[in-house]
């Protein structure tokens, strides 16, 4: 496969309108209050009066009925209002529906959840990096293996499978699988091919058949010239102050169980995670997750940076206690989900520009709204398990990707370092600590952007950085 276009019928029709489910439940903890349009709008409008973004969409689902708003455009070239009708990106929420196909699998016995990677993909038996590597360790991205840098064109455009086996029996084995979380988006590729050869049929096309065929009818494709549709991506031009229309070419299909899956509605994606993690009864993560939850390292976030969840299970993050989803980013698009199941909702957002953390300043004004549910703070310091100075050094994650902490005084320097995909003005970046005490940090001005937290390594002790959802071990 090369692009959506190859991802299968029963998938690509989605995305336009919706039928409302008759066989919803209430959560167990009540249900929360169903919003207005008029008061999601307003928060829309405040989020694009703020900040100039193009446009924005929000759908609450409250006990099975929902509520859409947009603000905005759908392009910068076109002006066009931005429609409930609006297909955004999908982007790693692609997850969140292969998770659930793997759920049901496993339910149905067709594959097992504890199943040894090489069961289903014998071609990486014996590899250092898939040893003790199971399907429940793809899923919550703890296979613990130095995955590929994402910043790879090559590999991002064409990478057939026998090229990934190549690569997996050269790539090591950072941390223990189901010890440590850190994104490797080639997990959830793996995943897909097992999918394939346990079922017969692709992740995608499963998640339509066994997911969403219910929650959508079969509307078949949109003229993409229509003021609904697709909507293309944006991005911020520093120097002109404003946003321009970037069309980015899709990953290839080794890519699709994890960032292929066709544009959405945000009614749709809130719909999925209302299916996955609020129906009480129903074949979703949400009791897998409450059984599986891998917490990731305490964090410290710049004031523009993404939220990061508190902890990760089969197949999304907990973000807050009782709250569960996913967030992405990518061609020039953002989007999540939140669902709060013992409130009985679930919401999505979606911004076709690159502005996460206006995204999940949203999404967190929305669940506030609905569901009482009040925001994470964010952390302005840290605290270390051993003394700054022990944090020196060159680290690694992804394949050739590194960052290099020194200290200078009373502070701690991060960098990224050597990245052959990456352009100098951009491997040059990085944040700097001021070392509070020897065992507590805090980020010193213009550091806004990052989001770092400290940790050793579980089996080793060696120390490790968070940087994001990617884990990076000290070289040694």
């Amino acid at each position: 496969m090369s692009s959506r276009l190859q991802l299968g019928s029963a998938f690509r029709r989605w995305g336009t309108g919706l039928r409302k489910s008759e066989d919803h439940a209430k959560g167990a903890g009540g249900s929360a209050l169903l919003p207005e349009a008029g008061e999601l709008r307003r928060l829309l409008d405040d989020a694009i009066l703020a900040s100039g973004v193009p446009g924005a969409a929000l759908s609450v689902v409250v006990d099975g009925t929902a509520v859409n708003a947009t603000a905005g455009v759908r392009s910068v070239d076109e002006y066009f209002p931005l429609l409930e009708s609006a297909r955004f990106e999908c982007l790693g929420l692609t997850r969140l529906a292969v998770a659930g196909v793997v759920h049901k699998l496993a339910d149905a016995g067709t594959l097992g959840l504890d199943d040894p990677i090489e069961r289903w993909l014998p071609e990486l038996a014996g590899r250092e990096a898939g040893e003790g590597i199971s399907v429940a360790h793809l899923l919550s991205h703890t296979s613990g293996y130095l995955g590929e840098n994402p910043a790879n064109l090559d590999k991002l455009f064409h990478y057939p499978w026998d090229e990934f086996v190549a690569f997996f029996g050269s790539t090591p084995q950072a941390y223990e699988p189901g010890t440590t979380f850190g994104v490797v988006e080639s997990e959830y590729a793996m995943i897909g091919e097992a999918v394939r050869r346990a079922a017969g049929d692709d992740a995608l096309n499963l998640a339509g058949e066994m997911l969403l065929k219910g929650l959508s009818p079969a509307t078949g494709d949109d003229d993409p010239g229509a003021a609904g549709g697709n909507v293309p991506g944006h991005t911020f031009m520093p120097f002109e102050g404003g946003f321009a229309v970037v069309d980015p070419a899709p990953p290839c299909g080794f890519w699709a169980p994890s960032l292929l899956a066709p544009a959405m509605t945000t009614e749709l994606m809130a719909r999925l995670a209302e299916l996955l993690l609020v129906r009480p009864g129903s074949l979703g993560c949400r009791p897998a997750l409450a059984k599986r939850l891998v917490p990731l390292p305490a964090q410290m976030r710049g004031v523009r940076c993404a939220e990061t969840p508190g902890s990760f299970g089969l197949g999304c993050g907990e973000f807050a206690p009782g709250v569960f989803g996913l967030s992405s980013e990518g061609m020039g698009q953002c989007n999540a989900v939140r669902a709060v199941p013992d409130r009985g909702v679930s919401l999505a957002v979606a911004l076709h520009c690159h502005a996460p953390r206006l995204r999940d300043k949203i999404a967190a004004d929305a669940l506030a709204l609905v569901a009482d549910v009040e925001p994470v703070p964010t952390a302005d310091r840290i605290e270390l398990d051993r003394p700054a100075e022990e944090f020196e050094g060159v680290y690694r994650a992804a394949h050739w990707q590194t960052l290099r902490v020194t200290l200078d005084g009373d502070r701690l320097h991060v960098a990224n370092g050597y990245n052959p995909w990456l352009p100098v003005d951009q491997a040059a970046v990085g944040a700097t600590l001021d070392i509070l005490d020897p065992r507590t940090c805090a980020f010193a001005e213009g550091s806004e952007d990052w989001s770092l937290g400290f940790f050793s390594h579980p089996n080793t002790g060696t120390p490790c950085l968070m940087v994001g959802l990617s884990a990076f071990a000290r070289m040694e």
